[in-house]
């Protein structure tokens, strides 16, 4: 099936008219690069006026702070003192590298905390502010844990490492960042570059069969890489197919000439073999592009600001909470070198797509006894797959789970629930930091509604919300189906669909339906969700006005 439009930047097929998501978000990071001294400023004082604003995303304080930080470093003590003051601890990224007085703020409000989620918080915070002092605090915290530890599923070492660093037990500091970064640009194919993005290689996955591919060389000797203390070739090996079904990290060693050992692997499920996805178009596209790496180097969360650039140093942006991948060969944690995002290919013809447009990252190997071998590097899962999320509908789903299922839903409600689109698939979070699918939630509360007097309102309210948070497509098909089954299967008889092409089959009431049986605020909500695909859903989805005719009077009233 071919779509209507085409990006007019890149010509990418689109179902829409206007720019795909890559060119708009290199469209709108541009617009941010290309501001004046005066603009930075007049952002800076918006943001400091207006600070409570960062916990909406929508709000466009909340992009202009990803752009200060990401493209400027022009996160100043000004604003993070203001805040403090206000209490605004998220997103944690804003007390990077904080002040002291700042520092000591956090520390007195997390050692003042009654609660897991405060504590949570508040420890990322100090994460970010990083300094010896905010170590000895999580140190502490670390050895004698206070009561709100019981409500958290990692200790304070890990929340450390949102800031880009840990502890061990010991109490030594162990960074995980490096302090410089920089950009892969677009260049030419043929254009040299001490780094390269996808290299092909004759050898074939054990699992797949597919082509294994070389995706990245690094030479270190290049002088823009010096920070990275790699006085030759890093090359890191995985097959792009299998790296996203992989039981754990896809591992490699490496020698200083360029020379790799992929390590022996395992799929998720524990088979054995796994069908090849990848086409031989997109290994042409992953082992063909442009990319080459920067002349300057950039802020260290220029990474994280967006979903579309690639870079070796910095901060990466993390499919969920940072996860950095322990050396199997040591034990140690491993450092974050670089992250893919910007390679248009790599994706399953099933219902996920592969490393959300082959993002990944990549590890920097530890330090081992034999200098000549550097293990390891780790190609971190990033399309949100397996151990990423709670499943709440298995049957063994524990009571706690659920719980925290409950508390999610309450917190879309309350504005406090966070999203992660980085990755397929979306996930929601509650204050504590438990992922959930949003259609799992949804459906969990809808389930527990009344099917007699049912409240529209309250579900629109959550509807409304959801939808706000982690946009229509992500609970259309669970409100779809909801819809079918309560609404359309109790009531109506559906007739044959006219053609393939029309989306929805006429509808007539049931004869024997009795008033008494038709709940109007099931029906209001039912209007909702029509309305919602109208305004919100593709354009097939919208109901045309004539099949309102044929539900019933009540119905057609209400519509």
């Amino acid at each position: 099936m071919s779509l209507k439009y085409t990006c007019p930047s890149c010509g990418t097929p689109l179902g829409y008219e206007g720019l795909c998501w890559k060119c708009k978000c290199e469209q709108e990071r541009q617009a941010a690069l290309a501001w004046m001294p005066e603009q930075i400023v007049e952002k800076q004082r918006n943001l400091i006026q207006n600070i409570q604003r960062l916990a909406d995303m929508k709000d466009p304080e909340f992009a202009d702070f990803w752009q200060l930080l990401g493209y400027h470093d022009a996160i100043t003590p000004e604003i993070q003192r203001v805040a403090l003051a206000a209490e605004v601890f998220w997103p944690c990224e804003i007390y990077y590298h904080a002040p002291a007085d700042v520092r000591d703020g956090l520390i007195h409000a997390l050692l003042s905390a009654e609660y897991s989620s405060a504590a949570s918080n508040l420890m990322s915070c100090l994460a970010m502010q990083g300094d010896d002092k905010a170590m000895e605090t999580l140190l502490e915290l670390e050895r004698n844990p206070r009561p709100w530890r019981k409500g958290l599923y990692v200790d304070p070492s890990s929340y450390a490492q949102i800031g880009g660093w840990t502890f061990d037990k010991e109490g030594q500091k162990i960074q995980l960042n490096f302090d410089t970064c920089y950009p892969m640009v677009k260049g030419t194919t043929s254009e040299k570059s001490p780094v390269r993005i996808g290299r092909a290689r004759e050898d074939t996955c054990p699992h797949c069969g597919g082509r294994m591919v070389d995706m990245l060389v690094l030479d270190g000797r290049d002088e823009r890489l010096k920070f990275l203390g790699l006085d030759g070739i890093l090359t890191a090996t995985c097959c792009p197919n299998c790296v996203g079904f992989l039981k754990g990290p896809a591992f490699n060693s490496f020698t200083l000439d360029g020379g790799v050992e992929v390590f022996p692997s395992e799929l998720f499920d524990g088979a054995e073999k796994t069908d090849c996805y990848v086409s031989p178009e997109d290994y042409k596209a992953l082992t063909e592009n442009p990319f080459v790496l920067g002349e300057a180097p950039v802020p260290l969360f220029y990474g994280a600001a967006c979903q579309d650039v690639n870079t070796v140093g910095g901060f990466a942006n993390w499919v969920q909470d940072a996860e950095y991948t322990t050396c199997p060969h040591c034990g140690k944690p491993m450092k974050y070198l670089a992250r893919f995002s910007g390679i248009r290919c790599l994706t399953v013809r099933r219902a996920r797509s592969m490393w959300n447009s082959a993002r990944t990252a990549i590890s920097y190997p530890c330090s081992i006894s034999k200098p000549e071998r550097r293990p390891c590097h780790e190609f971190a899962k990033a399309d949100g797959v397996h151990d990423r999320y709670y499943l709440i509908h298995k049957p063994d789903t524990s009571l706690e789970v659920l719980a925290e299922a409950d508390l999610c839903i309450q917190d879309v409600l309350n504005g406090t629930a966070r999203e992660n689109h980085s990755a397929y698939p979306t996930v929601v979070r509650n204050h504590n930091g438990t992922p959930f699918l949003p259609d799992q939630l949804l459906e969990r509360y809808l389930t527990g509604l009344p099917l007699k007097g049912f409240p529209c309102e309250d579900a629109a309210s959550l509807c409304d919300a959801m939808r706000r948070l982690v946009g229509w497509q992500e609970i259309r098909y669970t409100l779809e189906k909801y819809i079918e089954k309560q609404v359309q299967e109790r009531y109506f008889e559906a007739g044959e669909k006219e053609d393939d092409f029309t989306p929805y089959p006429p509808c007539t009431v049931w004869p024997e339906l009795r008033p008494e049986d038709v709940d109007e605020g099931l029906l209001r909500f039912a209007c909702y969700v029509a309305v919602c695909h109208t305004v919100y859903g593709q354009s097939f989805e919208s109901l045309p006005p004539s099949t309102s005719s044929a539900w019933s009077p009540s119905f057609a009233q209400i519509w």
